[in-house]
């Protein structure tokens, strides 16, 4: 008799345990099941699973929504879409869960969630410079970061927004990658980016109310030196040229630029430079064993 009840009490505790998730893998629906008929051996060799999310992660994380019966609304965080270039958030729909505005459906387990666009962004999408990246993502215009890059071929900087923009500085048209470096303001930028230029001429440059430095650069060629400075406000008598990388080294006054080239005359250079006689004598013709002065012919 007690044999009998020992054997009731232990068909009951089978029946009553609770029931656990398996994967179906016989009836060949790829999700799991709890309806209390998973094959013994599967009981044997933990093949089972408490819960059915703990089950579908396990054996379906390519099925996993199938596998969940798609009772799962999602998060609402944000996981990297590479197709589009975009972060998009973990939702089954744009009310699921409520608020959901830029869904691109329900994550699989697999996915990296994050809460918010741009650190999305910033992790798996850091090719692209990230304002743009979040704006994409979030569907709005992307205006730039109006922070200042190197412009190599004008030797200036310009800013990182539309060219159309009227409230840049200097606009230089939209940085879509993460590779270009940015700066805060325009003297960073030359002082850093374009480092091997005068930082005075690079930030004239970048200046588009600059006339130019005002300062002085070689022309050998000529004998003498131009100033850096505009035809509309160049001084009467002086050759003017805005400087480029090429120019060389700036001086402050002509006399100084005109002492940088040793084989030429001083005190010519300086004239020829300023468009002023040097009032000095020179030999004019050989030949003709005589000197000249160098001034106006009025004057002379």
């Amino acid at each position: 008799m007690n044999f009998s009840r020992t054997c009731i009490l232990l068909a009951t505790a089978s029946y009553t345990t609770a029931q656990v998730y398996y994967p179906d893998w016989q009836g060949g629906t790829n999700v799991c099941l709890n309806d209390g008929l998973e094959p013994h051996w599967m009981t044997l060799n933990s093949y089972t699973e408490p819960t059915l999310d703990g089950c579908c992660v396990k054996y379906f994380k390519w099925n996993y929504n199938a596998c969940m019966n798609d009772t799962i609304v999602g998060s609402g965080d944000w996981y990297v879409n590479y197709e589009d270039k975009k972060c998009v958030q973990d939702c089954a729909s744009a009310t699921s869960p409520p608020g959901c505005t830029y869904f691109g459906g329900l994550a699989t387990p697999t996915e990296t969630l994050y809460t918010d666009a741009l650190s999305c962004c910033e992790s798996k999408l850091a090719y692209i410079a990230s304002g743009l990246c979040q704006a994409n993502s979030m569907d709005m215009v992307y205006a730039g970061s109006e922070l200042w890059r190197p412009d190599y071929e004008n030797s200036r900087c310009v800013q990182d927004c539309e060219v159309s923009n009227t409230t840049c500085v200097l606009p230089g048209g939209i940085v879509e990658d993460s590779a270009t470096s940015l700066y805060a303001d325009a003297a960073t930028c030359c002082s850093t980016g374009l480092s091997y230029l005068s930082s005075e001429l690079c930030e004239a440059n970048s200046d588009p109310t600059s006339t130019g430095t005002g300062k002085y650069f070689q022309d050998a060629e000529n004998g003498m030196c131009k100033m850096d400075e505009d035809d509309a406000t160049c001084p009467v008598g002086y050759t003017c040229e805005r400087a480029t990388s090429n120019s060389g080294t700036l001086y402050e006054t002509e006399a100084k630029c005109c002492e940088s080239m040793p084989w030429l005359s001083s005190d010519l250079c300086v004239a020829l430079t300023s468009g002023v006689p040097s009032e000095q004598w020179f030999v004019a013709d050989i030949q003709d064993e005589g000197c000249v002065q160098d001034c106006n012919a009025v004057e002379a």
